[in-house]
């Protein structure tokens, strides 16, 4: 074995580089952080053949002194923090003073800055490591900082590169982040002379969102705000239907800073779980505000990655803001569809899908609970008949408009025309429901509309504030074993128990459960209905609780649901219309998969190629 030797100072820096430097994104990430930091109202970036050519980034902000230039890029040399301790009080957001030394050990740089108040400026280049000397220039106020040849002394590096379209790919997104982080600053990107991305710096116009988003998402999104002092939450949102395949769309911030964090993405993914289907990501922005001293980004040398002391205050605030923010972009998408349609909604009295009695009976496989219209039978019935009793019912006339319908019939296919002309309904493979209006497509799935609508009534008499718990009787008690302390706690939760459903009594070190919640756990084991227990009397509430009762319910509504196969007849169709368009949250079953789909004739040009 050799003997162990020091590694030279270059070498050392050339290794430490790679932990900062992973591809030109990162060199691009650093310069804009520090031109931020430094007050920037401007920031241009350039870059050539996807960085690995060059990557220059110019700023408007406060400039460095001239006798600091040699500092700057010099390891550990920083103007942000002068402790350890200042890193957790932190705000801005570089402070460790690696990144120019570590780029410039395995690039040519150039540091280029002047200071407003200064008559002249100066200029520092660093080739490989090697420093060379500060010189006088005449320049503009603020900062250039140009990279050329990155990883030129460190050929594995280089050879590990991607393509240029992938590593431009990187770069754009990472100033994506930086837009919508900052939009009070403007900035641009080019590439080999293209502009690729601007901001004017004026907020986050819709053009900004365009230039970000594109024209398919931008003009959809919707803005939402909470707060939980000392915590905030805020954002932008697009509906259910706009859903991607990765997350290449959502937008995370914590205090501005671009993160990565799985606390936040499981917060935003259970909170979309009853809209959006596992494995789809619908377009966001979101901005978390939390004390310097309550996150920690010191984490990896990148600074991406982030921890927070209060994991589970930041997930509920997070959960509990998108929740409201998702039923309002679905709720604005439907609302949409309304206005288009000029729909006659009825108003929101009794649902007209069948009561559940008991409530806690689902309808059995295959039995619908929209009632069955004939086609062309009475709009008013002579003599008082069930179907009389309820408002919603007059509205079920079905016109036969002439040959569109007579086709339809002739064809096998449920249809109708609305009364007033206003669109015109089918069934599509006893599947689907095809709406057509002037120059609109809206392709309805029936099971998923269907249990949308049977999971919005249910929910309203089942759910928390539905009015008082169905309870069961166990058979024989469940014995939940208890230490002396743990019983005085539950002792003081056991209101809450029984406003919850349970009944529980208190024998000699343990807990006796005699009733359960009917709806909520039936059929569960003895040991889901402890954990449940314990879970409330620890936090003095469950979330699992509340989730658990709406997959029940999901449950429930999913096997009354009409069914893909089922042929409807054209009243049928009709109700599930307008039962569907009354609510505000139908955009997406409680399973998460979309109940429409909505085409325009700009959809339908790119499906043809003629866009």
């Amino acid at each position: 074995m050799d003997e162990i030797r020091p590694l030279p100072a270059e070498e050392v820096e050339k290794i430490a580089a790679g932990e900062v430097v992973e591809r030109p994104v990162s060199v691009v990430k650093e310069f804009v952080e520090n031109a931020l930091d430094a007050g920037a109202r401007h920031v241009a970036v350039e870059v050539g053949d996807g960085g690995r050519r060059s990557i220059a980034v110019t700023d408007d902000g406060s400039g460095i002194p001239f006798g600091e230039l040699a500092l700057a890029v010099r390891n550990f040399h920083t103007s942000k923090i002068r402790a350890c301790d200042d890193i957790y009080h932190q705000t801005t957001l570089g402070f460790r003073g690696e990144a120019l030394a570590a780029i410039s050990a395995v690039s040519k740089l150039t540091l280029t800055s002047r200071r407003a108040d200064d008559e002249l400026g100066g200029v520092v280049s660093v080739d490989g490591g090697r420093v060379g000397k500060a010189r006088r220039q005449s320049l503009n106020p603020g900062t250039v900082v140009e990279v050329r040849e990155l990883f030129f002394n460190t050929p594995v590096r280089r050879k590990f590169l991607r393509s240029r379209a992938t590593e431009l790919h990187h770069i754009t997104n990472c100033v994506r982040n930086y837009i919508l982080a900052f939009p009070e600053v403007a900035f641009s990107l080019v590439s080999d002379g293209k502009p690729l991305l601007t901001s004017g710096g004026r907020g986050l116009t819709p053009d900004v969102l365009y230039s970000v988003f594109g024209a398919d998402v931008g003009p959809h999104l919707s803005s939402f705000s909470r707060e939980y002092p000392p915590l905030g939450v805020s954002g932008l949102i697009a509906p259910p239907s706009l859903y991607r395949e990765t997350r290449k769309l959502q937008f995370f911030f914590v205090n501005q800073r671009p993160v990565k964090n799985r606390v936040m993405y499981r917060a935003v993914d259970d909170a979309l779980q009853e809209h959006v289907s596992a494995g789809r990501f619908p377009p966001l922005v979101l901005y978390l505000e939390v004390p310097p001293e309550e996150v920690d980004v010191n984490i990896h040398p990148t600074k991406s990655e982030v921890s927070f002391l209060h994991q589970q205050q930041v997930y509920s605030s997070i959960v509990v803001t998108l929740k409201d923010a998702v039923r309002g972009a679905a709720g604005e998408q439907i609302r949409e569809i309304k206005q288009e349609l000029q729909a006659d909604l009825p108003e929101p009295t009794e649902s007209v899908t069948a009561p559940l009695s008991p409530p806690t009976v689902a309808h059995p496989q295959g039995v619908r609970s929209i009632p069955v219209f004939e086609m062309g039978s009475p709009l008013v019935p002579d003599g008082p008949s069930v179907m009389q009793t309820e408002a919603t019912r007059s509205r079920l006339s079905v016109v036969d408009a002439g040959a569109v319908v007579s086709l339809a019939r002739e064809m096998g296919i449920p249809s109708f025309v609305h009364p007033d002309g206003r669109y015109f309904a089918c069934q599509l493979a006893a599947t689907y429901i095809l709406l057509v209006k002037d120059d609109q497509l809206i392709l309805i799935d029936q099971h998923a509309a269907h249990e949308r609508v049977l999971f919005s009534g249910m929910w309203a008499r089942l759910g928390p504030d539905g009015g008082e718990v169905v309870r069961q009787k166990l058979m024989f008690p469940l014995s939940i074993a208890l230490a002396p302390d743990e019983i005085a706690v539950w002792r003081e939760h056991l209101r809450v128990l029984e406003q919850l459903g349970f009944a529980v009594r208190f024998g000699e070190g343990e807990a006796l459960v005699d009733e359960v919640p009917k709806l909520l756990l039936a059929g569960s084991d003895e040991e889901r209905i402890a954990g449940v227990l314990e879970e409330l009397v620890s936090s003095g509430r469950s979330a699992k609780l509340e989730d658990e009762r709406k997959e029940l319910v999901a449950g429930l509504a999913c096997k009354g649901a009409i069914k893909a196969g089922d042929v409807l007849k054209p009243a049928e169709i009709r109700l599930l219309l307008d039962e569907l368009l009354s609510l505000d949250d139908a955009a997406s079953c409680p399973h998460g998969r979309p109940t429409m789909i909505r085409m325009g004739v700009k959809e339908l040009a790119k499906l043809f190629r003629r866009s």
